[in-house]
């Protein structure tokens, strides 16, 4: 689809309340040239969407519950449509529940990646364009 043909900027911005989680993504994308933030909580996070125009946004669902996951995504869906911000929100669980995944998708996100084997790879595919 056409929405996938946007040349978005190279700024990420991650949230997980997992430090492991963050530190890998964060190497990951700056290896391949992306500009990344890293937030761990649902007002730190929402703060720095504020502050920069970021082409990605990597959600993890339970930030510590879903509830927030699904609190922050309208926020940055909000925030994205009134500045219009063309951000591609990318939402990633453990869980494999497929209510979650239609969920996150009904409510605005773009991509709903499960953390299953070669999520990471799923995730530079969707923050690269690349049917994943």
């Amino acid at each position: 689809d056409e929405k996938d043909n946007v040349i978005r900027p190279k700024s990420i911005l991650i949230v997980d309340d997992l430090g492991i989680i963050t530190y890998q993504l964060d190497i990951l994308f700056k290896k391949i040239g992306y500009d990344v933030t890293v937030s761990k909580e649902l007002y730190d996070a929402i703060n720095q969407y504020k502050k920069k125009d970021f082409g990605y946004v990597i959600l993890d669902l339970f930030i510590p519950t879903e509830r927030e996951g699904f609190i922050l995504l309208e926020e940055i869906k909000k925030l994205a449509l009134f500045c219009k911000l063309n951000t591609k929100i990318i939402m990633m669980s453990a869980s494999s529940k497929i209510e979650y995944k239609e969920k996150c998708l009904s409510r605005g996100a773009d991509v709903y990646i499960e953390k299953a084997t070669g999520w990471q790879k799923s995730l530079i595919d969707a923050c690269s364009n690349k049917k994943g």
